[in-house]
């Protein structure tokens, strides 16, 4: 099942946005975005194809299916270890 979440309160008038990518595992399809945002990465693919830092963060939020999530919870988790030996 797939949970949709508001990271921010929306305004009348307001815009909403969703980032495909986050419920994206196809590993063979991608499309070029015209929404004309200026936050628009341009180009819907897997979530592995996203910046580190946009996945570490939809990650934390918890917005990730877990089948997608599993998977780079351990990656980040082995890469945190690697980075803060002492922690």
């Amino acid at each position: 099942m797939l949970k949709e979440f508001l990271l921010l309160r929306i305004s009348i008038r307001g815009e909403i946005t969703f980032d495909y990518s986050t419920t994206m595992d196809e590993d063979d399809w991608g499309m070029d975005c015209q929404c004309g945002s200026k936050s628009c990465r341009g180009r819907i693919r897997d979530f592995k194809y996203l910046p580190p830092d946009i996945q570490k963060k939809y990650l934390d939020l918890g917005i990730v299916p877990e089948y997608i999530s599993k998977n780079f919870q351990k990656e980040f988790a082995v890469k945190e270890k690697l980075a803060h030996p002492h922690q």
